[in-house]
């Protein structure tokens, strides 16, 4: 019977350690195509490896920088909540910063006043940081958009898409008063 108990544990071990390189090797792979720039690619291997490690607040921030690199900053407002939710050692002391970042990206300037409100009563202890300086800047900036925004009152429709497609290869132009787009 001791054998048994030895083959089962023995077992048990070769399979937790197996699981641990598979995991080590993903998060490498997942940062060489960050490091190459492929954010895709990258955030597809941060998602197999935040599977195999739900908990792992690094892994959330690597995915959570990833997204705003890929300019997805609705899926990284996402993931800096989160670690800003589950960091409790403080390792990532910006996270509330970018996390008030995304949402403004998202337009949603209400929101992300008070974030970055909250951001900069966090970070008042070091006036001199980053976190303070951006935070007390973003506060004025959205402040600013906020009383800047016009309400349009008729809403403003698409171009058909026979004009360009939906990453519109073509930019479009004024000049001399003229509205160019190109198809």
């Amino acid at each position: 019977m001791p054998r048994l108990y030895l083959t089962i544990i023995a077992s048990l071990l070769v399979f937790l350690v197996e699981g641990q390189v598979k995991l080590k090797d993903l998060i490498s792979f997942g940062d060489e195509q960050f490091q190459k720039g492929d954010y895709y690619y990258a955030t597809k291997i941060y998602d197999q490896a935040i599977a195999l490690d739900s908990l792992s607040v690094d892994l959330h921030w690597k995915q959570a920088e990833t997204q705003r690199a890929y300019k997805n900053y609705v899926e990284a407002a996402k993931w800096y909540a989160k670690v800003y939710a589950e960091d409790a050692e403080q390792v990532y002391p910006n996270a509330l910063l970018y996390y008030a970042l995304m949402v403004k990206q998202t337009g949603d300037y209400s929101k992300a006043l008070g974030l970055f409100k909250k951001a900069y009563k966090a970070s008042a202890t070091f006036p001199d940081e980053y976190a303070y300086i951006k935070a007390k800047q973003e506060i004025k900036s959205t402040e600013f958009a906020i009383k800047s925004m016009v309400r349009s009152p008729e809403p403003i429709l698409p171009m058909p898409d026979s004009i360009n497609s939906f990453d519109a290869e073509f930019g479009h132009m004024f000049k001399n008063g003229v509205f160019y787009f190109f198809y």
